[in-house]
């Protein structure tokens, strides 16, 4: 008896399929967020769009350029220090390079980066 009654609920879950919950459904009703705006949600988890999707607007940092620098900065630093402890002269003094996704203000001839040049340069 329990047998058949197992066998046949068993049966009746596998053959069913669940339904995807769908978060933003759930968020938009009875709030003033639209469904519209959490369809996103539901694109995630149906997998038409990857989350990562969006950070490929961004421009990538450009990573070998600011090693380069870092390998160089250090290789100079090595220098100094084994001039002080040989006691012979240092070696001459080499600024920093600007890295070149840098914008350079008009008026005070100082760098920052895209965003903070916007919001440094007046309109």
């Amino acid at each position: 008896m329990y047998q058949k009654k197992h066998q046949a609920i068993c049966r009746k879950i596998l053959t069913n399929k669940r339904k995807t919950f769908d978060a933003g459904k759930q968020r938009a009703t009875d709030s003033d967020i639209p469904y519209a705006a959490t369809k996103k949600t539901l694109q995630i988890y149906t997998g038409q769009i990857r989350p990562q999707d969006e950070k490929s607007k961004y421009k990538k940092p450009n990573w070998r350029e600011r090693h380069q620098s870092l390998i160089k900065s250090i290789r100079e630093a090595r220098s100094v220090t084994q001039a002080i402890k040989s006691g012979g002269p240092l070696p001459k003094f080499r600024p920093t390079e600007i890295p070149s996704d840098y914008v350079e203000c008009p008026y005070c001839n100082r760098n920052f980066n895209q965003h903070a040049a916007q919001r440094h340069t007046p309109l």
